[in-house]
């Protein structure tokens, strides 16, 4: 896969770089050197997305399991794998936004980019942080793959999350990039579907109570190919502090949270915890649904064919994912920065039967 040229540094106001077959737009800068993917796998137009095979549509699902995640091939929406990482220790709560900010759209078959500075109405909650350990790191979760429904304009929309990556993780920042497959329908009629891959960057704006959210939005036929880039902000209020989420869709999210510990060489940081019950119906949102409002993942907009001349909010959730390629190395694997990571999650040199050279314990004050 060839990366398209995408950089993105650590500052909130700039502009995108987008060059394709010559033509170049506008340019923004998230965080980061990262790379949007040029196309993607095929999906099927026929079979619901629920059932769309995540394999085949990117790249392998597994991932270095010192990156803070770890998935199987076989997950499925009825069965998914859930993936684990640690966030800054301020953005662990619950946050609230009013809408998104659709700065610019460029067309990638044309390269003519619109500047636009368009508010879309859009409520959304998103909670972060699930799970802290014995040091006092927060950690969240995500199960992939996973789906949302939702409607925009009259449309039906299915939205399915089927990779989702972390790039970057700093005391002050969150990067993400999420791979998804958008059906719109209108009563049984299939409308449209197409891909998307967004590269959303979370940062702390002033003090602990206000986030934001910017991201770049690449949409794709179903076919995997290239059509339109679009560049959105959102601006996130915290209404709640952290508080530990027991279970979720039936995961006792405290002992699976322990047993990746464990089985990646951190059971220093795991706790004494005892065997929680599942609610009854099977989820554990604060509003009974699964995939309701109360989401872990940022904006609300999608940049399908609605994008070309009107309003393109709805009520999916897409941010961050795909198939990621640093441009630093060019690999088609998650690389996020390593020493970030690592002042993060030091590993005690006791617990491991690999790696016998003691290194320092975690600050539970500064993990990073």
């Amino acid at each position: 896969m060839r990366p398209h040229n995408l950089k993105i540094a650590s500052c909130i106001a700039a502009a995108f770089l987008v060059s394709l077959n010559g033509l170049s737009g506008m340019c923004a800068t998230l965080y980061g050197g990262v790379n949007h993917s040029d196309f993607l796998a095929p999906v099927d137009p026929v079979q619901p997305a629920a059932q769309q095979n995540p394999v085949q549509q990117t790249a392998p699902l597994t991932v270095d399991p010192t990156l803070g995640a770890s998935r199987s091939r076989a997950a499925t929406v009825d069965n998914p794998a859930i993936e684990w990482f640690p966030i800054p220790s301020w953005m662990a709560g619950k946050w609230s936004k009013k809408g998104d900010i659709t700065q610019s759209v460029t067309d990638l078959r044309t390269g003519i980019t619109t500047p636009m500075n368009e508010f879309i109405e859009d409520y959304m909650t998103v909670t972060w942080g699930y799970q802290k350990d014995s040091q006092g790191n927060v950690w969240h979760a995500n199960l992939v793959p996973s789906e949302r429904l939702g409607e925009s304009q009259g449309k039906n929309v299915s939205f399915l999350i089927v990779n989702l990556r972390i790039l970057e993780a700093t005391p002050q920042n969150l990067a993400t990039r999420t791979h998804y497959v958008v059906r719109e329908t209108i009563g049984r009629e299939l409308s449209d579907i197409f891909q998307q891959e967004s590269l959303t960057h979370y940062q702390l704006v002033g003090s602990n109570d206000r986030m934001d959210a910017i991201s770049s939005n690449r949409v794709f036929s179903y076919q995997g190919q290239p059509k339109r880039d679009g560049k959105l902000i959102s601006h996130y209020t915290k209404s709640t502090n952290f508080e530990p989420l027991q279970s979720k869709q039936g995961i006792d999210l405290a002992t699976s949270l322990n047993d990746y510990l464990r089985t990646h060489n951190m059971a220093a940081l795991a706790k004494q915890v005892s065997a929680v019950t599942p609610p009854a119906n099977g989820n554990s949102f604060g509003n009974g649904n699964s995939f309701g409002n109360d989401s872990s993942f940022g904006n609300s907009n999608s940049f399908g064919n609605g994008m070309a001349g009107g309003n393109p909010n709805w009520n999916g959730n897409p941010n961050g994912g795909g198939n990621p390629n640093w441009s630093g190395n060019g690999s088609s694997n998650q690389n996020f920065n390593n020493r970030s990571f690592q002042q993060t999650l030091q590993r005690p040199a006791q617990q491991s039967p690999v790696r016998q050279t003691p290194v320092q314990q975690i600050d539970p004050n500064n993990p990073f």
